[in-house]
């Protein structure tokens, strides 16, 4: 059978609170599967085999129902599902009242095995994209790519749509889920489907979105949009929704299969920058931290030698921090006085008394972009030794 026996029952709910009327779903074989009598589950019912057998209504009054074991009387008739005998509904009670219901009753279960079957089509369907989605992130050789195109036609993946990989991690969902441990999993992978599925409604047909693992999600989202509109939207949504604070990484654009892994990588990347560097901000654009990437990938070496040219500014470190993060700022806010002041919730008077304090104390022009460039990215390979340090421990 299309439909199993939990599915039956639902049915079978469904109509009895529309009808009023007791109702049966008989298999082929003419075992009662569910009922609005829970007694007569499981039982034989003569007149049901007889129909599915027969392809034919079976009516069941005082004058025959001797004939039929296990039976009641009413109106037993075939259901079809892709012009098959899927099983046998039957109307309990007498037969000049419940006739009338026959056909409706017929097609109403013909209509909701037809969406039962829908759903389950959608949600395998679903699996598949989920699962070629997820072997799209991995790192592939050109002889994979054969494959993976292949598969992409089979599930209708369009790769000349542009995408980008949208990276989200929630904010202390990990504790949660060491918390409850296995005793709630199922609580677990509910709220997380919630989550999924909450995501989805935000997508277009051309992209996706599934949970990586534990509090890690990942999304395919069309570069025609408005990226950064989107992930506010969606952070919003999943606040009001669930409660829940998210960090977004985004990607580069992927305009074949190759780049798939790419765009992951550096969506991930990003938030494990943007969380050291900017852990308010919570949606980070790849593009925003190529320079911190191309630093992180520098020889320890080179880093090193470059550290020791800012030597006396970072053996003071804490006493410097103050003026040291307003560089950093205003390098970031395109070296604006009042964009910095704005940022850092302070009058701009007390912005350009830190720089040039920092400009005494130092005899570095912080005023001229080249030598602000530098102890930005002095700045950044700080951060980066502290985060090594901190791994290290």
């Amino acid at each position: 059978m299309v439909i199993d026996e939990r599915e039956a029952q639902s049915i079978v709910n469904r109509l009895i609170s529309i009808l009023g009327k007791n109702i049966n779903i008989i298999d082929k074989k003419g075992v009662i599967i569910a009922s609005g009598d829970k007694k007569r589950i499981g039982s034989i019912h003569e007149a049901g085999k007889i129909a599915a057998e027969k392809k034919e209504e079976i009516t069941v009054n005082n004058e025959n129902i001797e004939i039929y074991k296990g039976c009641k009387t009413g109106v037993n008739i075939p259901v079809y599902y892709e012009n098959e005998v899927e099983c046998v509904v039957g109307i309990t009670g007498k037969v000049e009242d419940v006739k009338g219901y026959a056909l409706i009753v017929k097609e109403l279960v013909e209509l909701m095995v037809q969406e039962i079957e829908r759903r389950k089509f959608e949600y395998l369907k679903g699996r598949s994209i989920r699962s070629f989605a997820r072997e799209l992130l991995k790192e592939h050789d050109v002889e994979d790519i054969n494959v993976i195109d292949s598969r992409a036609k089979v599930m209708n993946f369009d790769v000349n749509i542009e995408r980008t990989v949208i990276k989200l991690d929630i904010c202390g969902f990990t504790p949660i889920i060491n918390y409850y441990e296995d005793e709630s999993e199922v609580m677990i992978q509910n709220f997380k489907q919630q989550v999924d599925d909450r995501i989805n409604l935000l997508l277009d047909n051309n992209e996706i979105a599934f949970n990586m693992h534990d509090d890690k999600f990942v999304i395919f989202k069309s570069t025609k949009t408005d990226i950064l509109n989107f992930c506010i939207k969606l952070q919003n949504t999943l606040r009001n929704d669930f409660k829940i604070e998210v960090y977004m990484g985004i990607g580069c654009n992927c305009k074949g299969y190759m780049d798939y892994n790419k765009s992951y990588l550096m969506a991930d990347k990003a938030i494990e920058i943007g969380k050291k560097i900017n852990p308010e901000k919570r949606i980070y654009f790849a593009e925003d931290y190529k320079l911190h990437m191309l630093l992180e990938s520098a020889a320890r070496e080179s880093k090193n030698d470059y550290m020791e040219s800012f030597k006396d500014i970072f053996e003071h470190y804490k006493e410097n921090e103050e003026m040291l993060n307003t560089i950093k700022t205003y390098f970031e806010c395109n070296m604006s006085i009042k964009e910095t002041a704005s940022k850092m919730y302070v009058h701009r008077n007390t912005i350009l008394y830190r720089l040039n304090k920092f400009k005494e104390k130092y005899s570095i022009d912080i005023f001229d972009t080249v030598n602000c460039m530098k102890i930005y990215i002095a700045l950044i390979l700080k951060y980066q030794t502290v985060e090594n340090h901190n791994n290290s421990i």
